[in-house]
């Protein structure tokens, strides 16, 4: 199996465990420093990287802490120009700055 199918499967069984256990802080804390190693790992898919990045906004829309998501997803962009998703990730920042009343920084 090689990484990208462990990175995929791994993914998947977060996922799914996340998905139906519970959002206890402590598990998401431990579950974004995985996904943040993952991240950092060399060649990467645009897909797997994709995953990895939604996963970790998720986590941070989860626990309600939208102004780290930003932050990240802005700094994200902007480290990786050549990103193919990058259209997706700054809809996804001006719709928290929609949604918290900012349309104006939208």
């Amino acid at each position: 199996m090689n990484i990208t199918n462990k990175i995929a499967c791994f993914l998947l069984s977060v996922y799914v465990f996340t998905f139906f256990s519970c959002t206890e802080p402590s598990f998401l804390d431990k579950h974004q420093k995985d996904l943040f190693s993952i991240l950092k790992e060399p060649n990467l898919s645009n897909e797997t990287t994709f995953s990895v990045i939604n996963q970790i906004a998720s986590t941070y829309k989860t626990q309600k802490k939208e102004s780290e998501l930003i932050l990240f997803l802005t700094d994200y962009v902007e480290k990786n120009p050549s990103d193919p998703y990058n259209a997706y990730w700054l809809l996804m920042i001006a719709l928290f700055y929609m949604e918290s009343d900012a349309e104006k920084v939208a």
